[in-house]
């Protein structure tokens, strides 16, 4: 367990949990943010590289279909409701990143 509490992202998380609660200021410079998402990005992409090559195929395969049909799922209702519900145009209720 305190392997997972020194984790990258986990103290990272932690750290803009309490600037948010604190209504801090937080900034970082231009150039280390940069680092820093490359950092995080490389991080999480090899831990989950290597659980991937630590598990069977069998153990990865209806996950990743659940993950997939449920992708599709709620891209489909959340058009549905904005173009029923929202009586957004056609163009806006596929557009949902800008809401």
């Amino acid at each position: 367990m305190s392997a997972s509490i020194i984790d990258p992202v986990v103290l990272f998380f932690v750290l803009g949990a309490i600037a948010g609660i604190a209504k801090s200021d937080l900034r970082v410079p231009e150039s280390f943010y940069h680092t820093l998402s490359i950092y995080l990005l490389l991080s999480i992409g090899i831990k989950g590289g290597i659980e991937l090559y630590n598990t069977s195929m069998s153990n990865f395969v209806w996950p990743a279909l659940g993950t997939l049909v449920l992708g599709v799922i709620t891209t489909i209702l959340a058009y549905l409701i904005l173009s029923r519900v929202g009586k957004f145009d056609r163009s806006n209720s596929i557009a949902t990143k800008n809401l």
